[in-house]
């Protein structure tokens, strides 16, 4: 069950979501096209510095898609500013 936020008029979330089949949650794909926007604890995330290439990169997306899909994740968010992102959905797609 997920945590509802509610402002001062009782309006939450799912009042602005309301369409039916309308995923509730996403994810976000800045950080696996481009590890520079995360600035913490990547070399673990993702591959040490010297490893980052786009061949490692795009199989570390993959599996992340692969998990979240397999979670019942069914939306992503990605854009030409989040580097490879648009290129490594396509891909896994």
């Amino acid at each position: 069950r997920m945590a509802t936020a509610v402002d001062s008029e009782g309006t939450t979330l799912a009042d602005f979501v309301g369409f039916p089949g309308v995923p509730q949650i996403g994810l976000g794909l800045a950080a696996l096209g481009r590890p520079g926007y995360i600035n913490l604890g990547r070399d673990g995330d993702i591959a040490p510095s010297g490893e980052r290439s786009v061949h490692v990169m795009r199989d570390r997306a993959h599996q992340v898609l692969d998990a979240a899909y397999a979670a019942g994740v069914r939306y992503f968010d990605c854009a030409r500013s989040y580097g490879k992102s648009e290129e490594f959905l396509a891909d896994w797609l």
